[in-house]
C-alpha cells in the first residue's frame, strides 16, 4: 500500500564462475522506498446545456466512471459532492465549465489520487418570456387596415429572473380583421424588450392576452350633419373652422391609418390649429354639449 520509507527486501543474487564455490554472497539489505498513489481519472462525463437562470450552476450529465484502477482493488468513484459551474452566468455558446469535488471510496482508496475532470464547455440559451396582464384598444372608424390603438396598457412580463434589468418596451396590436364589426379580436403582433439584460431573454407572443374593440363604418356619417354645424374649409390648410349652434366640447382627428393624430378641448372655441398635420385624408370626430357625436371626412 501507499506509504513512505517502506522496507524493501532484496533477494536472488547469486555467484557464477569456476571459483564460485570458494565464496559466499550476502544479499544486499537495508533498503527503503516509497509507494505513491496511482492517479485515476473520471471518464464518460458530460455537461448539459441549460436555459438562462441567472446563476452559474451547471448540470452534470453523461455516465461518469473511474478509469485506471488496479483490477480487484476496492476503489470506486464517489460523486456525492460533485458540482459544476459555468465561468459566467449570461447567455453564450461554448462557456468554460469547471468540475470539482469528485472523490474516491473503498478500502483501497488511499492508494489512489483522483484528477478532477476538466476541459468542458456548454451553452446557456435565452430564457423565454411571455406576456401576462391585459390591454384595451380604442374603437375606430373603418379605414381598410387592421391597425389598432392601445389606450390602456397593463401588460407585464412572465417571468424574468428577479433583479434582472429587463422590461417591456414597444407593443403593437392589430385587429384580426379590417371589416366593420363589433367586438373584433385584437392581438399583440409585435413587442420589444428593453434593459441591460435583454440578451438573456427571448420574448414569445404565444398565448398572449388579447382584447376586443369595434370597427364602425364611415358610410352615412355625414347624413346626420345638419346646417347648424359646419366645418370648413375642405380641403383645409393650417386651420379648421367650426361653426355650430350647439357648443362643441372637443374634437378628435384620426388619420387614414386609424391613428389618432390630434385631440383638443374646444369648450366653444371655433377653430382648430392643424398646421402640424401632413397632407392626406382625415376624419374629424366632434363631441357636442348634449352628448351627440358627429363625424366629418376631410382632406388636407
Amino acid at each position: 500500500d501507499v506509504a513512505e520509507g517502506i522496507a524493501v527486501a532484496v533477494s536472488g543474487y547469486a555467484l557464477s564462475g569456476s571459483a564460485a564455490a570458494n565464496y559466499s554472497l550476502t544479499q544486499p539489505a537495508g533498503f527503503t522506498a516509497d509507494i505513491t498513489p496511482k492517479a485515476l481519472s473520471v471518464v464518460g462525463l458530460a455537461i448539459d446545456n441549460k436555459v438562462y437562470d441567472g446563476t452559474v450552476a451547471a448540470v452534470i450529465g453523461g455516465t461518469a466512471t473511474l478509469d485506471g484502477a488496479v483490477t480487484g482493488d476496492d476503489v470506486a468513484l464517489d460523486a456525492s459532492g460533485a458540482s459544476a459551474a459555468f465561468a459566467a452566468a449570461d447567455v453564450a455558446e461554448g462557456i468554460a465549465v469547471s468540475v470539482s469535488d469528485y472523490g474516491l471510496s473503498g478500502s483501497a482508496a488511499a492508494n489512489y489520487s483522483l484528477t478532477q475532470p476538466a476541459g468542458f464547455t456548454a451553452d446557456i440559451t435565452p430564457k423565454a418570456l411571455t406576456l401576462g396582464g391585459g390591454f384595451t384598444v380604442e374603437d375606430k372608424l373603418y379605414d381598410g387596415t387592421t391597425h389598432a390603438t392601445i389606450i390602456e396598457n397593463n401588460l407585464e412580463l412572465v417571468t424574468p429572473i428577479a433583479g434582472d434589468d429587463v422590461s417591456l418596451a414597444q407593443v403593437v396590436a392589430e385587429f384580426t380583421a379590417s371589416e366593420v364589426s363589433n367586438d373584433v379580436d385584437v392581438l399583440i403582433v409585435y413587442a420589444e424588450l428593453s434593459g441591460e439584460d435583454i440578451s438573456n431573454y427571448v420574448l414569445s407572443l404565444a398565448n398572449s392576452p388579447r382584447a376586443v374593440a369595434s370597427i364602425s363604418t364611415l358610410v352615412g356619417t355625414e347624413e346626420h350633419w345638419t346646417p347648424t354645424l359646419t366645418v370648413y374649409p375642405n380641403p383645409f390648410v393650417d386651420v379648421i373652422y367650426i361653426d355650430s349652434a350647439e357648443m362643441v366640447n372637443s374634437v378628435r382627428v384620426t388619420d387614414a391609418a386609424g391613428k389618432q393624430v390630434l385631440e383638443a378641448m374646444l369648450n366653444g372655441e371655433q377653430q382648430l390649429n392643424t398646421s402640424h398635420l401632413s397632407s392626406g385624408f382625415y376624419v374629424l370626430t366632434l363631441f357636442l354639449e348634449e352628448g351627440r357625436v358627429v363625424h366629418k371626412k376631410m382632406m388636407k
